[in-house]
């Protein structure tokens, strides 16, 4: 991947069966992660703030009842989106290397998920 000057999607366990994975000290910016809830259900969740560093960011998710959490590093691709119902939500601050982007988690129910609702 270096040889083509490219990247791969960087991403670190932020929350591991509750517990914050960080340590205190670090960087401040706006974090992001994958989380996966107690009942086993996933969501991405974002600061609002973009002075966060990590080990408050795993705090904040381990609050809100994360099981686990896999911290997704945007860096200055930090655009995202989310459909709710026919409305596009976008997601992040800075957005300086939209043009670069391309989609990186897609959540696809099973195709036996509506007979086990």
């Amino acid at each position: 991947m270096a040889r083509r000057h490219g990247s791969l999607l960087l991403q670190e366990l932020l929350v591991f069966q509750g517990k914050n994975q960080k340590l205190a000290g670090g960087s401040t910016f706006q974090r992001r992660a994958l989380v996966e809830w107690a009942d086993h259900r996933f969501a991405v969740v974002e600061s609002l703030a973009d002075d966060v560093t990590m080990q408050q960011f795993g705090e904040d998710l381990v609050a809100l009842g994360a099981r686990n959490a896999l911290y997704l590093d945007m860096g200055g691709w930090d655009e995202g989106w989310y459909r709710a119902g026919n409305n596009v939500v976008v997601l992040g601050h800075w957005r300086t290397d939209t043009a670069q982007q391309s989609n990186w988690l897609v959540f696809v129910d099973p195709p036996d998920a509506a007979a086990r609702r």
